[in-house]
C-alpha cells in the first residue's frame, strides 16, 4: 500500500462526505486542533492519544497532497534518525507553522489558484516526513495507523474529520 493510494482514500471520502476540498486555511484550522490534541496526549503519557494525534495529522497532511495535485509518495521528505523523539514533535509542529505562515504571505485563494505551491509542497513534504518519523518512533507503521483511521472514519454515521 502506497502512501499515494491512501491520499486517493483520504481526497474521496472528503468529496463523498462534502467535506472541505478548496480551502488551505480550513485544513490547517484543523490541524492546529490536531496538535492541540497531541500536547495534551503527550502532557499525560497518553500513547493512544499520540498515535491518533500525528495519525490524524498526517491524514490532513495527505489531503493537502491531493488538494495540491501531488503524489505523497514522491514528495515525501524522509527526517534523519535522531535519538529523541522531542526532536522530531518539534520539528512537526514547525512544519505545521510554515505552512500557516506560506498561507499569510499567499494570495490565499483556493487551492487551485493559490500562489506559493512550491513552498506548500516543500513544507507539506517535511512535515509527511515528519508524521512517520514520529509513529516510527513510538514502534508504528504509519501506513498501518492512517489505514485504521480511515476505517474508523467510514465507519461512522455522522460527519467525521477528514
Amino acid at each position: 500500500m502506497s502512501y499515494y493510494s491512501l491520499q486517493k482514500q483520504i481526497y474521496n471520502n472528503k468529496i463523498e462526505r462534502k467535506f472541505n476540498v478548496t480551502d488551505i486555511g480550513k485544513e490547517l484550522n484543523l490541524m492546529s486542533e490536531e496538535l492541540s490534541e497531541l500536547s495534551e496526549a503527550m502532557d499525560n503519557n497518553n500513547l493512544e492519544g499520540i498515535i491518533d494525534a500525528v495519525g490524524d495529522l498526517f491524514i490532513y497532511v495527505l489531503g493537502l497532497c491531493e488538494m495540491f495535485k501531488v503524489n505523497s509518495d514522491e514528495k515525501i521528505m524522509y527526517a534523519p534518525i535522531e535519538e529523541n523523539q522531542d526532536i522530531y514533535l518539534r520539528r512537526l509542529v514547525k512544519e505545521t507553522g510554515l505552512i500557516a505562515k506560506t498561507l499569510k504571505k499567499s494570495n490565499k485563494n483556493p487551492v487551485e489558484y493559490i500562489d506559493r505551491r512550491d513552498e506548500f509542497v516543500i513544507h507539506i513534504g517535511k512535515l509527511m516526513g515528519y508524521c512517520i518519523k514520529n509513529l516510527e518512533f513510538i514502534n508504528q507503521d504509519p501506513k498501518d495507523v492512517i489505514y485504521s483511521i480511515i476505517n474508523n472514519n467510514k465507519a461512522r454515521t455522522h460527519e467525521g474529520k477528514i
